[in-house]
This record gives C-alpha cells, sequence and structure tokens, in this order.
C-alpha cells in the first residue's frame, strides 16, 4: 500500500502508519522532497493534526524538530509529537491551522 492509497480508519491505516493507532488516517496534503505530508486526526481527542512523514533513513528531521518542539511563538505551529514508525520512518505531528484550508 502507498500514501496514495491512504485511507480514513485507523483499523485500515497502511503499516508503517505512526505511533499504533493514535492517529487516524486522513488525506495526504503534499509531498515534498524531504517528507510527505497528511491532514490526520488524534484518535482520542478527534482534533486534526497535520503529520508530515519521512521517509526510511532521513537523517537531522528528528533532531530539527525536537528544537523546534521548544519553540513558543504566535508564527510558528506547535509539535505535538515526534518519533518513528515500526519501519523506522520518522514523523512529526503538529497542530492543524484550521485557517489554511486544508
Amino acid at each position: 500500500m502507498t500514501a496514495a492509497n491512504l485511507v480514513d480508519s485507523a483499523t485500515h491505516a497502511p503499516p508503517w502508519w505512526p505511533n499504533g493507532g493514535r492517529y487516524v488516517a486522513g488525506r495526504k496534503l503534499g509531498q515534498g522532497a524531504s517528507a510527505e505530508t497528511f491532514l490526520a486526526r488524534e484518535a482520542t481527542s478527534h482534533e486534526e493534526v497535520v503529520l508530515k512523514l519521512f521517509p526510511p533513513g532521513a537523517r537531522g528531521a528528528e533532531l530539527e524538530f525536537r528544537h523546534l518542539a521548544g519553540a513558543a511563538h504566535p508564527g510558528i505551529v506547535r509539535v505535538r509529537d515526534i518519533g518513528r514508525t515500526a519501519d523506522g520512518r520518522t514523523f512529526v505531528v503538529t497542530g492543524a491551522n484550521s485557517g489554511l484550508g486544508y
């Protein structure tokens, strides 16, 4: 299953989807040179979040976002979670900015 086939169900999420079902897969927002970005939902709170998923073996992303997690500024989205999928992909979860029209 590829990211393009992502479905909106925690029980049908692809095996590389992060955090053991904590995030319900949503639609793909985009793909850049370094990562794929998805709209998702926290399974317990049902809050919309943005999940950035890096390819296996990507280096530096986790450290960069751990530094960003400590930043507090109205122009920076809040980092909510950082981790690795079972297949070693780094992911970063931020709050969704509803004003951006996802």
